[in-house]
């Protein structure tokens, strides 16, 4: 009897050890194990003057002809889950293979899907938290958005080097979880195609929209400057510009690791900053645009879309709305009345 407090003490001690092993396992994945700072301070002593220089037009165009002979087609592809989504969508995740790596993207359906009619699409690309690379469709924002978007195909790419996670399940993406804006519009851009082929006989190719929020605004503003089948981009908070001593200043640790956290000669790492850069590419834009912004965001602030203005003045079916606002702000309501006016 004297030593049963131990053992209900070393009970007690074993089982919430058991507990934490087990919650820290369910709360990481691949994605989040990839993940190092290590190299943040590997270009401490890079000139910064040269780094971030006025980019010149053959900068430009080297960029501009990369993206022209982007090949979109995956090597592999294969729907790995179905099931009853929100709204009685039904999502498909898909598993597929670029250059050798491995990605997964979403595919929603519309509500009451008909496979003899044919839809609009949404191409949605989610925000950055450089704290998890796990995007949990479960609790996603997207899914207050649906009821807007019921005859909509909802695309949704997961990121290089982020996971989705669905049912207690993580899918992880290959890749630099730092590679966020240039290649993350690749992996957009990948899935796009696949949905086009997957649903080929019910995607209106004429009706297809970009929308993001903070990176996903921006992926939304270059996905529509390197694919015109897009015929619409909505980009909310977007960072516009990453190729200024400002930026690296205002994102300081984490502009280091997106940028600086490889050995690489000056013109690759400028490359990466430019083709991040909606700014530099932005007159490229054929397509309506509608920017909505806050006037008080700390993050993103409201020069990034005044800067796109000043570039497209005169471009009239370019619309905005700049809320009394910070970062985080939800206006969806007049996303669906740009969407219905310019869309239809």
């Amino acid at each position: 009897m004297t030593n049963l407090p131990l053992k209900i003490g070393l009970l007690i001690f074993f089982g919430t050890i058991g507990f934490l092993s087990f919650y820290n396992n369910s709360i990481t994945c691949d994605c989040v194990k990839r993940i190092s700072y290590e190299n943040n301070d590997i270009n401490d002593g890079i000139n910064l003057d040269s780094l971030f220089r006025l980019p010149d037009s053959s900068e430009l165009k080297v960029v501009l002809d990369e993206w022209k002979n982007f090949n979109p087609k995956s090597e592999s592809s294969k729907i790995i889950k179905q099931y009853t989504y929100v709204n009685k969508r039904q999502l498909n995740l898909i598993e597929h293979f670029a250059e050798g790596q491995k990605h997964y993207g979403v595919i929603l359906t519309p509500s009451e899907f008909d496979p003899t009619q044919k839809y609009p699409l949404l191409l949605y690309a989610t925000g950055l938290n450089q704290a998890t690379p796990i995007y949990n469709l479960d609790h996603s924002y997207i899914k207050n958005l649906l009821p807007k978007f019921k005859n909509y195909f909802i695309v949704i790419p997961s990121f290089r080097g982020q996971a989705f996670e669905t049912g207690n399940e993580k899918y992880c993406s290959d890749g630099f979880f730092g590679d966020a804006f240039d290649g993350a519009t690749d992996d957009a851009l990948r899935l796009l195609f696949l949905a086009k082929k997957q649903f080929s006989e019910n995607i209106n190719t004429e009706r297809m929209v970009s929308y993001g929020v903070s990176r996903g605004g921006t992926v939304a503003l270059l996905a529509g400057i390197r694919n015109p089948e897009l015929n619409g981009v909505i980009s909310t908070t977007g960072p516009t510009d990453f190729s200024s001593r400002e930026v690296y200043n205002r994102y300081g640790f984490q502009f280091r690791y997106q940028y600086l956290s490889e050995i690489k000669p000056m013109i690759k790492l400028r490359k990466k900053m430019l083709r991040s850069s909606p700014i530099h590419f932005i007159e490229n834009i054929s397509q309506p645009i509608f920017l909505l912004y806050g006037k008080n965001d700390r993050v993103v602030p409201l020069s990034n879309a005044e800067n796109i203005l000043k570039k497209l003045e005169g471009k009239k079916d370019l619309e905005y709305f700049f809320a009394e606002a910070g970062h985080s702000f939800e206006e969806s309501d007049r996303v669906v009345e740009w969407l219905e006016k310019y869309n239809n």
